[in-house]
Order: C-alpha cells, then structure tokens, then sequence
C-alpha cells in the first residue's frame, strides 16, 4: 500500500482535493529527499535519501501552517524546519485531517504498525507529544511506493 493510501485509510484528504482549507486539523506532509541532509549537528540529526512523513497539527490558521512549511526561506522553529528549509527536500503532497488537530497522535501510532515505515530520528518533531510517540518523522521502506511518483 501506498504512503499516501495509508493516509487516506486513516481518514486523511489530499489538499489538492479540498475546496477550502479548514481553520484547524491535523495534517500530514509527504516529502522526498534527494541528497542526505544533515539536520541539527548538535543532535546528529542525519536523513538519509528516501520518502518521509511528517505528522503535524495546527489549532488553528492550518493553512497559514502548511504554507509556512512551504517556504524554503524562514527561521527554523520547529524540527520540522531543518526538513523543509533544506534544497534536497521537496514536499511533495499535503494529506489533511479536517478540523482534528487532537488526531495528529494517533496518526503517527497507526502508521508505525506498519512494516513498510520506520522511525528514523527518535524524538523528531514530538517534543509536545502527549500520547509518548516515538517521533513525528515516519520514513518509507525504500520499496514502498509513493503516490509522487504516480501523479
């Protein structure tokens, strides 16, 4: 099964497929790095090339929130930022959790389960995790298909 599929089983909807982005939800960004990327040196933060997921939420301003990622240009404030900033990863879907910002935790759970994703960095983007995630930062198998490249 496919990344993306995974998500939607959960319950997940591509932005692209949104008339108008909610005020609030969790969501999920699908990002591809080409190159590997050296995070936080202090933390020996290392991602190798491969497909990852990141598993956020917003209270609220959820658009405001998935621009932001976006951007290559801002100051890094969250762990995610040291993905996103970087030249060699490119986010290649948004999958949305409307107006259930409270689910972002039980994404990640789920999504673990599976044998085709792993944890790469302990730690990463969960630093108000209430629920004891190992990270928000969930890597594909290297033979586990994307959507990305489909579509």
């Amino acid at each position: 099964m496919s990344i993306v599929r995974n998500i939607i089983r959960l319950g997940g909807i591509e932005e692209a497929k949104i008339r108008s982005v909610p005020f609030s939800g969790s969501y999920a960004l699908v990002i591809k790095v080409s190159q590997k990327i050296k995070l936080k040196s202090e933390k020996h933060w290392v991602l190798e090339p491969g497909k990852y997921l990141y598993i956020g939420r917003a209270s609220r301003n959820l658009k405001a929130r998935i621009e932001r990622h976006r951007k290559r240009t801002k100051k890094n404030h969250w762990h995610i930022d040291y993905i996103t900033t970087n030249v060699s990863a490119i986010i290649k879907n948004v999958l949305i959790f409307p107006d259930k910002p409270e689910k972002e935790c039980s994404i990640v759970q789920e999504l673990i389960k599976s044998s085709d994703l792993s944890v790469p960095i302990l730690g990463f983007g969960n630093s108000d995790c209430i629920r004891g995630c190992p990270a928000h930062l969930i890597m594909a198998k290297t033979t586990l298909k994307t959507d990305c490249e489909e579509g």
